[in-house]
């Protein structure tokens, strides 16, 4: 719970944001982004949790969240430009079609490096310009996918 409310606390969140987050899992981190922002597109790799987890979070009333399976390091770029987006599995790198799907003044929280050594990441927008802040060392699974790692 602890990193959860640290990445939550770092997207900022003022309840109008539409909200990309990658990796579902049981759905628990979705139905907070779902109490603190405005709508959730949450992708999941493995279809059997994706339905899980999309069926769990209607049973619970979460009616602002749609989950869908997918590559996570692709995004999703139908529904883009996003104003924060939270990443549950760790990158080699920040993949570049989250940053293209980042609206000017969004924020990003994401564990970026190996599969042995890697750390938070902060992520912000403003124009043009990236900033880029590393936090604490953390240890997630791995982001498998065409920007992320390969393998699977």
């Amino acid at each position: 719970p602890y990193i959860v409310a640290l990445m939550l606390e770092l997207l900022q969140l003022s309840g109008h944001e539409i909200i990309l987050e990658i990796g579902t899992g049981s759905g628990y981190q979705t139905a907070l982004l779902a109490e603190l922002g405005a709508f959730v597109y949450s992708l999941e790799r493995n279809l059997d949790l994706a339905e899980r987890a999309g069926e769990r979070l209607a049973d619970l009333g979460y009616h602002n969240v749609e989950v869908l399976p997918g590559d996570g390091s692709q995004g999703l770029a139908d529904m883009a430009p996003f104003d924060a987006i939270i990443v549950s599995a760790c990158s080699p790198s920040i993949p570049g079609p989250l940053r293209a799907q980042m609206r000017d003044n969004g924020r990003m929280a994401i564990p970026v490096g190996s599969m042995e050594s890697q750390y938070l990441e902060r992520v912000w927008r403003t124009g043009d310009t990236w900033h880029i802040e590393r936090l604490i060392p953390v240890m997630f699974v791995p982001l498998f996918g065409r920007y992320g790692f390969t393998g699977r």
